[in-house]
């Protein structure tokens, strides 16, 4: 999990859930009336670059039983992440929508929690979308109109050779971040 992904984040404030996203319970609610366009993108700039994250409470890390059902405990635990860029393209209040590009240990469901106790409300995640992972985006992808073995072989066959430039592509870049993920590979 060493390549770059982009997502879209649909997103609502003034509701905080357990899980970061409309799935979990309602855990907390804010108001929201006093965010603005301005106040998001200056929230923004200090999640860009080589960050620190918390996990979100739903994310799939090893960890001993005891301390899995305990949600505050989880977000306490951090683990390194990158961030090229967030957009916001559209704010409709309580509604707005992001574009983030980012590398590897990004959480978009935690940024978007983080990003609602920043701003003085709370957030939650209620539609995410990943259009990008390393070299391939969304007309990359096989509709379930054609999962037959025939169909998946090919486009396996066709998407080798891009996978394998890639690959070698992130090798590189990551030889001068290596100190981030040396010991959290199994998570990458």
């Amino acid at each position: 999990r060493l390549s770059n992904r982009k997502f879209v984040v649909k997103g609502s404030f003034g509701v905080e859930t357990s899980t970061y996203n409309s799935l979990g319970n309602v855990v907390g609610t804010a108001s929201y009336d006093h965010i603005t366009e301005e106040k998001l993108e200056k929230a923004f700039q200090q999640y860009l670059g080589e960050i620190e994250q918390a996990i979100a409470p739903c994310d799939g890390v090893d960890m001993p039983p005891d301390h899995a059902v305990k949600r505050d405990h989880v977000a306490s635990i951090k683990r390194p992440a990158i961030c090229h860029s967030i957009k916001c393209s559209e704010l409709n209040l309580p509604n707005f929508s992001l574009e983030i590009d980012c590398g590897p240990g990004f959480a978009p469901r935690t940024f978007v929690d983080h990003l609602g106790k920043d701003l003085g409300s709370c957030a939650h995640v209620t539609h995410l979308e990943q259009t990008e992972y390393g070299p391939f985006t969304l007309e990359h992808a096989l509709p379930a109109y054609r999962w037959s073995w025939d169909e998946a072989k090919a486009l396996s066959e066709k998407l080798r050779i891009a996978w394998s430039s890639h690959v070698e592509k992130v090798r590189s870049d990551m030889k001068h971040r290596c100190h981030l993920f040396q010991h959290l590979a199994r998570y990458y």
